[in-house]
């Protein structure tokens, strides 16, 4: 949603830091030529355990205060071990090795022993040790080359392989400033540098090849398919929102892929302005359903392919939910939890009728973002900064940059409820960091290397 006011500026700014950051801000990353690993096929077995979370990695966003100097983004790591003095705090502060990151989502290697953490605006990934010490987070490398290997621009989400590397979805491409086509890429998760396309490369013709727009990337292997989503391109995005734009700047296409094939099979407008966002399919094992939220229109919608042809079809199955930014699925897929942004709501949803969910429980969490469910669906945990431009953008009302924390809700399962246990679990408003203190952003959350969950998960 680019503002009318900086959207520009912004996205200038952004392509200068990915590309002039790719060339000597490298941190123990050698020079050599990484290596391609196997294929991702077939999809190996992993160990999933069903263990309480013990702590929670959260990454945060500098908000710098008048006045004071900058800060570097940051991973936080927040003690939540039932019974321990420290539980619901702060232990450890593992700052990032330069100011403008723009941390937002990031995700484990296959084995959990290190997090890929990317830089949406510096482009930067950074490798992060949580094997030797969990409590202590230690980042072993940065590297800045993914923009100038790839071709594609502002890394998003990461999802390990079972090959030992790790898929990323990049939102843009280099060439056309920021613009389309965005896709996916092959990254090595030891030093954080590309491996290859996963799919087309970002040199195609878009029009012909798609997609066109990328975000999420959810993976549904027992069925060989790929859903990726939309969001808006980073040159329309970055900046804030764009309120003179009939659209809010936001894209309307989401693609059913081949997962083995690598390829896209179907290119479904889901409307105008609908940017869609997660894409979450149901944990049953080979049933053909899955969501995604549209901020734009305020809609969930759902994906089908109950008559098994091969061909999903896409439905709105829930309106007015604001601006719904995140959703996540029980692990018994009875639920899904969707945040609205824009009126700071939590929606329990019962998905059991998968085409017919039905609202079960609202609670409120100050402008509530990224949410994370515990392994057994009682513990959720949510947070509450989108994107730093967007949370300083006045464009539809107040700044949304104030009440920053880290919420949990007790869910009641299997039947519906939900109870805000503090308020919040941990404050973001007035924390220590690297240069002061002040408030901090922040975004998504994963539980500690000892809760493995299936593959695909993000």
């Amino acid at each position: 949603m680019q503002s009318s006011r900086s959207g520009h500026v912004l996205g200038g700014v952004l392509l200068t830091m990915v590309l002039g950051s790719c060339t000597n801000d490298e941190t123990n990353v050698s020079n050599d030529e990484v290596e391609p690993q196997p294929e991702a096929e077939p999809v190996s077995e992993r160990t999933v355990t069903r263990i309480r979370e013990k702590l929670l990695y959260v990454v945060a966003v500098e908000k710098t205060e008048s006045g004071a100097t900058a800060s570097p983004d940051a991973l936080f790591t927040v003690d939540v071990e039932q019974g321990s003095p420290t539980y619901g705090q702060i232990v450890y502060r593992t700052d990032m090795p330069a100011v403008g990151d723009e941390l937002h989502h990031f995700g484990y290697d296959w084995d959990n022993r290190h997090l890929i953490i990317n830089g949406l605006f510096s482009g930067k990934t950074h490798i992060v040790d949580v094997h030797s010490n969990s409590r202590r987070p230690a980042i072993e490398r940065t590297n800045s080359t993914l923009a100038t290997d790839s071709g594609y621009v502002v890394p998003h989400t990461v999802i390990a392989l079972p090959n030992g590397n790790a898929i990323v979805t990049m939102i843009g491409a280099a060439a056309s400033g920021l613009g389309a086509p965005g896709g996916m890429i092959e990254m090595n998760p030891s030093s954080g540098k590309f491996v290859k396309n996963y799919g087309p490369s970002a040199t195609r013709d878009y029009a012909a090849v798609g997609p066109k727009y990328m975000y999420d990337v959810g993976i549904k292997s027992e069925l060989n398919r790929m859903i990726t989503t939309t969001f808006g391109l980073p040159k329309d995005v970055a900046g804030g929102i764009d309120v003179t734009s009939p659209t809010l700047g936001l894209g309307d296409e989401v693609c059913v892929w081949d997962y083995q094939a690598r390829k896209v099979l179907q290119r479904v407008n889901l409307g105008p302005g609908t940017g869609a966002l997660e894409a979450r399919w149901t944990n049953t094992y080979g049933e053909p359903v899955g969501y995604t939220n549209a901020p734009g229109t305020g809609t969930i919608f759902a994906w089908e392919d109950f008559d098994r042809n091969g061909v999903y079809n896409f439905k709105s199955v829930l309106t007015g939910l604001g601006i719904p930014t995140d959703i996540v699925m029980s692990s018994d897929s009875k639920f899904l939890y969707a945040a609205d942004w824009q009126n700071g709501r939590v929606f329990q949803i019962n998905i059991q009728n998968r085409l017919n969910p039905v609202i079960t429980a609202t609670i409120n969490v100050p402008y509530a973002q990224m949410m994370r469910l515990s392994q057994d669906d009682k513990r959720l945990y949510v947070t509450n900064s989108l994107l730093s431009s967007w949370d300083d953008d006045t464009d539809i009302g107040p700044a949304r940059n104030v009440n920053y924390g880290i919420y949990s809700i007790t869910t009641n399962h299997p039947n519906p409820g939900m109870t805000l246990v503090g308020n919040p679990l941990v404050d973001f408003r007035s924390i220590q960091k690297k240069n002061g203190v002040g408030r901090m952003r922040p975004h998504q959350i994963f539980f500690d290397p000892a809760v493995v969950f299936p593959f695909g998960f993000h």
